[in-house]
């Protein structure tokens, strides 16, 4: 009896200083729910500057030949007029104009720049600051190329950075190439990115001016850091699938490899919702997918 009053008077002074816990960790797979909650909301994160820009060029009608640049504000958009499109507010910019270039189409290429101004859509996130496109031709052409880049882009605060080349390869399927992805968030912490994926447009094909038909599934690998300084990277092992009507992925799963360790990250099948799963050691755990950035 002695004894283990020794020990549980050891124990607790060990954890009041902060160097042991004499308790097994409560959570097993906590660090891979870190991983995974750091990679939705960066694939979050970087599939709405995707979303936006297929957005506000669908909204702007952008010409296919030359002319004077076009100035158009989200009030005169076909956004706007679209049947059961979300309540917006705030103001998006958009302004086309030619650059110089090579195109073998004429009017291209062409620079597509969305200026957000709070601009929000929905129940989604506040927007602001610059993205700007240059295209080669018309996005849904085989052989388009676009180039886009972020200018003091922010969303809900937090300064999203880098450059992504779309490219069309059939006419409904681009690869998607960013470099030099980095989210900075209020606090300071950061999240780094690159990746290498494709996305196919698998429905609303049909209406190519209404976007909220519109669904994408997506493959490829990605690699970057967490905001706790993780290296990691990922392979989609069933592919994503993305609505443009629904904030969050609705399927497909990944595989995560940090160091030595592995775990799986699953979106669902098919249900719009804020919940996936992570599959570690035999142990699987339902999440909820942060709209925000989790507390460290």
């Amino acid at each position: 009896m002695k004894s283990l009053s020794a020990i549980k008077i050891l124990c607790l002074g060990l954890l009041m200083t902060g160097l042991v816990a004499c308790e097994k960790d409560s959570d097993p797979i906590e660090a891979q729910v870190q991983i995974a909650e750091d990679e939705a909301l960066a694939e979050a994160y970087f599939s709405l500057v995707i979303n936006e820009a297929g957005s506000a060029w669908a909204s702007a009608n952008v010409p296919t030949g030359g002319g004077d640049p076009e100035i158009v504000t989200e009030s005169e958009s076909t956004l706007s007029q679209q049947p059961s499109a979300p309540v917006t507010t705030g103001d998006r910019l958009i302004t086309i104009r030619n650059v110089t270039g090579q195109s073998q189409h004429p009017g291209f290429p062409v620079e597509v720049t969305v200026d957000f101004r709070n601009w929000k859509v929905g129940e989604g996130p506040v927007k602001n600051g610059i993205i700007r496109l240059i295209a080669t031709g018309p996005i849904h052409l085989a052989g388009t190329s676009i180039s886009l880049t972020y200018h003091n882009f922010r969303i809900d605060g937090h300064l999203v950075e880098g450059s992504k080349t779309l490219t069309n390869i059939n006419g409904l399927t681009f690869n998607l190439a960013l470099s030099g992805g980095k989210i900075t968030f209020v606090d300071g912490s950061t999240i780094t990115r690159t990746s290498n994926i494709t996305r196919t447009w698998t429905a609303g094909i049909g209406t190519p001016l209404f976007i909220w038909d519109d669904e994408f599934s997506i493959s490829g690998t990605t690699s970057g850091t967490t905001r706790r300084g993780v290296e990691y990277s990922l392979n989609i092992t069933k592919p994503l699938i993305h609505r443009m009507s629904c904030l969050w992925l609705v399927e497909g799963a990944i595989t995560v490899t940090h160091g030595q360790n592995s775990f799986v990250l699953d979106y669902g099948n098919g249900v719009c919702d804020n919940l996936a799963t992570v599959t570690a050691n035999g142990i699987t755990k339902e999440i909820t997918l942060p709209r925000t950035p989790p507390a460290r």
